[in-house]
């Protein structure tokens, strides 16, 4: 099935309209095709879903890359915290296809009886708080640690930027490191990590200057 238009036109609606099965979009050419006077494809979804899946996932990339960067430079001043940008980083799970390629790669969770449950693929991100523009992102296994993955993402900070986080990113590497960058970390204490607040120096009602020890042993990684 080829759009009257451009071949990729029906798989970008798609993406860009959530929770569209692959029959409405066949729909939609359909509709198109009789408003244009052209020959009205099968209502089958098959050959479309073979198309999608031949889509180069170079031409995929290349495409975000496009996208985000424009978005990106639409950022005017105002937009920025206190003249910083601003960079979230979030990880989270994605089930992926029962394969033995997926299930080698991306193992499913322990908990799970072998063969019962689907292989999963973390992905560890990075979004533009200004733009919500996704700029980059890591895949890898669930069984990685996240703070260890946010190292992979330092080539995206420059001097100046404000990495945004959760508590599983707070460690005293990830903070150590960040300074290096000349860059800013905000995140919640981990769990693990017991302070003292009673101790440092106050700056305000909800401000306190603590001095962050390092651990007594260093992490093998």
């Amino acid at each position: 099935m080829r759009s009257p238009e451009s071949d990729d036109e029906p798989f970008l609606w798609q993406t860009l309209t959530p929770q569209t099965p692959c029959r409405e979009v066949v729909r939609k050419v359909q509709t198109l095709c009789c408003e244009r006077n052209l020959r009205v494809p099968g209502s089958s979804s098959a050959a479309y879903c073979k198309a999608r899946g031949r889509v180069p996932v170079e031409t995929v990339d290349k495409v975000h890359q496009a996208v985000s960067g424009r978005v990106q430079a639409q950022v005017r001043d105002e937009h920025r915290w206190l003249g910083h940008d601003v960079k979230v980083i979030d990880g989270t799970g994605i089930k992926l296809a029962d394969t033995a390629e997926n299930q080698a790669e991306f193992p499913q969770p322990g908990e799970q009886r072998p063969g019962c449950g689907f292989p999963v693929m973390k992905v560890v991100a990075c979004f533009c708080l200004a733009s919500g523009a996704l700029i980059d992102w890591v895949e890898t296994s669930l069984k990685s640690h996240e703070s260890r993955i946010l190292r992979k993402l330092r080539h995206l900070f420059t001097p100046g930027d404000v990495v945004l986080t959760d508590r599983g990113f707070c460690s005293y590497t990830n903070i150590a490191a960040l300074m290096e960058q000349s860059v800013h970390a905000v995140m919640r204490v981990h769990q693990m990590r017991k302070l003292d607040y009673r101790k440092g120096m106050k700056l305000g009602a909800h401000d306190r200057l603590i001095r962050g020890e390092r651990p007594a042993a260093r992490h093998k990684g």
